[in-house]
């Protein structure tokens, strides 16, 4: 970083306490500073934008970053900060390690945590599904970065315990307003038009919870909830209604065999078919197709 001036690492963090890969407050002269690129890390990137204005770019994703807002970037990213041509400019940039997390794989801290680890891979997902959206203007994560730097400065008793502790609620913090801003941008679509849509598409995919909430751009946990407020149905269910819904309209309107339509609909076997369809509606599938046709005569 050696083209943003006032540079102040905290450089002893890493001695100290070996979850901080890097923990530093810049100040940038922007009229003698060039674009910065930061690589791929072996860490979770955190930034405070404490004053002025930038265009930060994540994979060539760019945003404009203005005092108070944050933004999370995965170990597997790059990132390339741009200071706007102000007089002055700083932010707080920090890197917590990993003991495991990439993108196919959940995250965990390691030992020092205190986080669950459920709360961790919930984290993770958080995080690889919509940390591209930035935080904007969060007065808790601003003080916390500031009790962050005072906590390591200070050297009192109980240090690491209260650093650890900073941290995780930066972590969640971090993790509950993404979740919160990514929200926004889809207030006007329902998450569970979202999922029907995907399922109606390819009604025969093995569909899993966390895959329906990676599409839904929500954590697991989030991601059930919304549905039961939405559908008044768990995630799991809602897919077997639509499933039934597809069956329904195929019995309807072709004349496919019943074990062919259950397979068609991604039931494992004509038997769970019946079993599950009788379950739903209260009727066999055969019952519903004479049903169906006596009424159009």
């Amino acid at each position: 970083m050696k083209n943003f001036a006032l540079t102040f690492p905290f450089n002893d963090c890493s001695a100290h306490f070996p979850f901080i890969e890097h923990f530093s407050f810049q100040t940038v002269d922007s009229s003698k500073s060039n674009p910065v690129y930061l690589p791929q890390g072996i860490g979770i990137r955190m930034f405070y934008f404490k004053d002025g204005i930038f265009e930060i770019s994540v994979d060539g994703n760019s945003q404009t970053m203005l005092p108070g807002d944050c933004l999370v970037v995965c170990p597997w990213e790059n990132v390339e900060i741009i200071p706007n041509r102000i007089r002055r400019s700083s932010f707080f940039h920090l890197i917590i390690r990993t003991k495991f997390f990439d993108a196919d794989q959940d995250l965990e801290f390691g030992y020092w945590s205190k986080i669950s680890q459920y709360d961790q891979m919930e984290i993770g997902e958080i995080f690889k599904n919509y940390h591209k959206f930035k935080i904007n203007k969060s007065d808790f994560l601003a003080k916390l970065f500031v009790q962050l730097t005072n906590e390591i400065f200070v050297h009192e008793m109980s240090q690491n315990e209260m650093v650890i502790h900073i941290i995780d609620q930066i972590m969640i913090l971090f993790a509950r307003e993404a979740q919160k801003s990514s929200l926004k941008t889809t207030e006007n679509t329902t998450v569970s038009q979202i999922i029907e849509q995907n399922i109606t598409k390819d009604p025969l995919h093995h569909w899993s919870v966390p895959e329906m909430a990676q599409i839904a751009q929500l954590g697991i946990t989030a991601f059930s909830e919304r549905m039961k407020m939405e559908t008044g149905l768990s995630p799991i269910n809602f897919l077997i209604k639509i499933r039934i819904n597809i069956a329904m309209n195929l019995m309807a309107h072709f004349n496919y065999k019943i074990g062919d339509i259950a397979y068609e609909t991604g039931f494992y076997s004509p038997q769970h078919f019946s079993l599950t369809f009788k379950k739903m509606t209260g009727v066999s599938p055969h019952k519903y197709r004479k049903t169906y046709y006596e009424k159009q005569l």
